[in-house]
């Protein structure tokens, strides 16, 4: 039985990789190309006159967070993962604080957002880049 274990381990052993991890992005989120992207796409999707409506609202945020998430994508920032929010609301004299808090590497890690707003709704999109080690 020994000799049996003895093998196995030995198998294990030779099959297991070195490690590859990275410390350091090859380059870094860029927030500016992030909100130029945000700021396309919320243009491309809600008209300067546009009127609030729950119902639009829920559809059009969860449509602009996933076209923002393809675009942030595109940039080619490997191993980043990121997050979108997009919050849709209406204007009706009303105060709206959005806060979101995450654990961050200042060297690494970052964050963008844009804020849109007409007559009777506003728009915020939120873009968090977070270097995956």
């Amino acid at each position: 039985m020994y000799h049996v274990w003895k093998m196995l381990f030995r198998q294990i052993v030779r099959t297991s990789k070195k490690n590859t991890h990275q410390l350091c992005p090859k380059t870094t989120f860029n927030p500016h190309k992030a909100k130029d992207i945000a700021e396309k796409v919320v243009d491309k999707w809600i008209a300067k006159d546009k009127v609030y409506s729950a119902e639009w609202a829920r559809t059009t945020a969860k449509v602009i967070a996933g076209e923002v998430e393809n675009l942030v994508k595109k940039l080619e920032h490997d191993r980043y993962k990121f997050v979108v929010q997009v919050f849709i609301g209406q204007k009706r004299r009303q105060g709206v604080e959005c806060c979101s808090r995450f654990l961050a590497d200042g060297k690494t890690d970052s964050f963008s957002e844009f804020t849109f707003q007409n007559d009777t709704l506003w728009c915020v999109v939120l873009i968090t880049a977070v270097y995956y080690e």
